[in-house]
């Protein structure tokens, strides 16, 4: 999304981006995978649902982000339609992460505009 609103400046919103989502910074994933991979025989096999600290919008998340690249950007939305592509894009994502914590008290999620510090452009 980043290269295609750098490139044409213009970014559709499926659905109006109103569904929520909870973006996570990959390098929180990474330390998540790495501390169960350490601690497996002490938890045990277990499944955890993985986001970010924040829940918001699809909207938001894409402002937030081209706010602190500086990328100026037209959105425009565009009404979701009945493809199983598009409501997997658009469908809202509410995870509880409180397990995740339990299990895992020494990773501190970062909030999405930390995570985006450590972008790099290309």
């Amino acid at each position: 999304l980043i290269q295609m609103a750098k490139v044409f400046h213009i970014l559709p919103l499926l659905g109006g981006g109103k569904n929520r989502v909870q973006p996570i910074f990959v390098g929180d994933l990474a330390e998540i995978v790495a501390a169960t991979l350490q601690t497996h025989e002490k938890i045990g096999v277990r499944t955890f649902d993985c986001g970010g600290s924040e829940e918001m919008t699809m909207k938001e998340m894409i402002q937030r982000t081209l706010h602190l690249l500086k990328i100026k950007c037209l959105l425009f939305p565009v009404p979701a339609i009945p493809l199983n592509v598009v409501k997997f894009v658009t469908m809202d994502v509410s995870i509880d992460i409180a397990p995740l914590q339990k299990a895992f008290p020494q990773i501190q999620l970062k909030k999405l505009e930390e995570g985006l510090q450590s972008y790099q452009p290309h």
